[in-house]
């Protein structure tokens, strides 16, 4: 069912993840729950005051859509696999929440915030800067800048579809079945047929999500800066071969 939800998106010119879009929002409104609350404090504004929560109970709504389509781009692209800053989220998320409704909860009524209210704020405004730097971790942590261009296409569907499990060539979810000097790199179709057709956890890039020369750009990338075969002529004489018709 998820697939065919992904599937459908794609369709429609959107091939990427629906959760990260949505985190903005309850972000957006945690910050401004804690500036409106700090402003309502110092300048005694009852309307403030209850533009602050208004902010909270928004957040806490769209918190819990954002942490179901988190979920379900978790299934999706990472197939469950228990990785630490999916985990890191799943915990700081699971806080942001509590505090959410403490916050509604301790603002009920109130004419101005008082500094448990603020207190509160704040700790939720940390918490989606805590949910924000482990989600740097699955996406930005890799970088391009030091690779030579024609190897930039390559690195980025890296990082898009494959630095999640595994950054820098390695593998979190089983670490003892890395890229690194794997089998599975030697040639590219040895790759291409583990990439269809792998074992779970690791989910399936069929050519709906991998074309043919996409699977030829990453494995470019790969081959050239993951696999590190430790005979140069090796390597050459496979890079020609996974050259891209």
């Amino acid at each position: 069912m998820l697939s065919t939800l992904y599937q459908f998106l794609t369709s429609l010119g959107y091939p990427g993840p629906i959760h990260p879009p949505l985190t903005h929002v309850p972000m957006g409104l945690v910050t401004g729950a804690l500036i409106f609350g700090l402003v309502a404090r110092f300048f005694h504004s009852e309307k403030l005051t209850w533009t602050a929560r208004a902010c909270v109970i928004l957040a806490l709504i769209f918190a819990l859509f954002t942490m179901l389509f988190g979920f379900m781009d978790w299934q999706h692209y990472y197939s469950g696999g228990w990785l630490h800053p999916i985990k890191m989220k799943l915990i700081v998320a699971g806080i942001l929440v509590g505090l959410l409704l403490l916050a509604a909860i301790l603002g009920q009524g109130r004419r101005l915030p008082n500094a448990a209210v603020l207190v509160v704020y704040a700790l939720c405004f940390f918490c989606v800067a805590g949910l924000g730097w482990f989600g740097d971790k699955l996406t930005y942590s890799a970088r391009i800048d030091a690779l030579p261009e024609q190897f930039h296409p390559g690195v980025i569907l890296f990082i898009n579809d494959c630095y999640g499990c595994h950054p820098d060539g390695g593998n979190l979810i089983a670490p003892d079945l890395q890229l690194r000097w794997s089998g599975k790199l030697k040639n590219f179709p040895r790759f291409i047929q583990w990439v269809r057709h792998p074992k779970p956890p690791m989910p399936a890039f069929g050519p709906s999500r991998l074309t043919e020369r996409q699977a030829h750009v990453l494995y470019k990338y790969l081959f050239d800066f993951i696999w590190k075969p430790e005979d140069p002529s090796v390597g050459a004489s496979l890079t020609n071969s996974a050259a891209t018709p």
